[in-house]
């Protein structure tokens, strides 16, 4: 069998005209881990805060839940809010010199075939 980027468009053809697809961004279209990772060291770094074993505290946690890790359970909600949203900031600053790097394989021709 192909790969799915050398995989003819006529293979994907399957779909009946008018269906919708939806897709999970992270790790379905862009390997978004990398960079999210990134962005939270040099987040950290720049408020003074060890990142000691991050991938284990990030992984499948949402921004909040992380900052209250990290800056601890006394940390006021809007506090929380702004590290959070300050270190989405960043993530996106980043992800957006990089967002072709970080295209899950295969997934351009994917899109551009199911298109209709």
């Amino acid at each position: 069998m192909p790969a799915l980027d050398e995989t003819p468009a006529s293979l994907f053809q399957i779909f009946s005209p008018g269906i919708a697809l939806i897709f999970d961004m992270d790790g379905v279209v862009i390997d978004s881990m990398p960079l999210h990772e990134l962005a939270w060291r040099k987040y950290l770094e720049s408020q003074g805060v060890s990142d000691h074993n991050l991938l284990a505290r990030m992984h499948g946690r949402r921004n909040d839940d992380i900052v209250l890790d990290f800056l601890g359970p006394s940390a006021d909600l809007r506090s929380v809010q702004e590290h959070g949203a300050a270190k989405e900031r960043l993530y996106r600053q980043l992800m957006r010199d990089q967002l072709e790097q970080q295209l899950v394989p295969g997934i351009r021709p994917f899109l551009q075939a199911t298109s209709g």
